[in-house]
């Protein structure tokens, strides 16, 4: 949908605080029996939650949702006979409390696929599958060409965004707690260096050079080169897809099923492209790489 949308901003503390007392169901707006699906294809509008986050979802200077995943859900919309994208912007920590409470009816926010995720809600097969990349200061002073500079150094310091892919590959890879500095935000987060609460901020390699090439830092550099790390012989690829509520499992069929289309015909690389993804960086539709296997992997 072109037209401009409908922001709804919510805190996400609020969320966390209030969810257990808010008893706000989805099946308060559905009809005895009927799933979501059913529901917003009825409706003609499905709310999509995301963390405003650019290139992945956000929403732009007039209004408009947009980004990779903005693009590819108003595609899955149409395709699905849903007439209107509903934005949510939520914080981070808050998307999933908030689906499983039923604030919004999907998250399409790019979220990377991980077990411990799938234990609370499910995905969709991915639509994205990107590396990490870290920003240090010009000259790369500390030496930093992954996470292993900060289990090497006690001193340093990484910033990540709470309650993401990156804090966990950082606790899983081994770097102490204390040297793990987290922002509420990305905003928050790539400032951290500049103002010296961080010698390091890592985020998808997506975010980080899209950061560099808009802002231009006089002063900051991608750390090159740089090591991806390995978790139980694994390469940490961040897969990443729609997030949806477990019984809404013909959501995610139906979701899938176009997500595999558009993959295929091309239309989901000539919707991410202008962000600066390639077909590199868009996952193939095996198996191996589906969610349900992506759930299955260890760590």
């Amino acid at each position: 949908m072109q037209g401009k949308m409908a922001i709804k901003y919510v805190l996400g503390v609020v969320l966390v605080i209030g969810l257990a007392l808010a008893g706000w169901q989805d099946s308060a707006f559905s009809r005895q029996g009927e799933t979501t699906l059913q529901r917003i294809q009825r409706e003609g509008f499905i709310r999509v939650a995301l963390h405003n986050e650019v290139p992945f979802a956000y929403i732009d200077s007039t209004g408009i949702l947009t980004g990779t995943e903005g693009e590819i859900v108003k595609i899955i919309a149409r395709e699905l006979g849903i007439a209107e994208v509903d934005p949510v912007v939520f914080t981070w920590e808050g998307l999933i409390p908030g689906l499983v409470a039923g604030r919004f009816d999907i998250v399409g926010a790019g979220m990377a696929i991980r077990p411990s995720r799938c234990q609370v809600v499910n995905f969709t097969d991915p639509t994205n599958g990107i590396g990490a990349a870290m920003v240090v200061k010009k000259g790369n002073p500390q030496n930093i060409h992954g996470y292993e500079a900060f289990i090497e150094n006690p001193d340093l310091r990484l910033g990540v965004v709470l309650g993401s892919g990156e804090q966990e590959v950082a606790r899983q890879i081994g770097v102490p707690d204390n040297q793990v500095i987290t922002f509420p935000g990305i905003g928050e987060l790539q400032s951290s260096l500049g103002t010296g609460l961080v010698d390091a901020w890592v985020l998808t390699s997506l975010n980080v050079q899209r950061y560099l090439d808009t802002v231009q830092p006089a002063d900051e550099e991608r750390a090159a080169p740089f090591t991806q790390p390995l978790i139980n012989g694994k390469l940490q690829i961040f897969y990443g897809g729609f997030t949806v509520r477990k019984e809404d499992e013909d959501l995610r069929q139906a979701f899938n099923q176009v997500i595999a289309q558009i993959k295929a015909d091309g239309r989901l690389l000539e919707a991410v492209r202008p962000f600066g993804m390639t077909a590199e960086d868009i996952p193939p539709t095996v198996p191996e790489l589906s969610a349900d296997a992506l759930c299955a992997a260890a760590g």
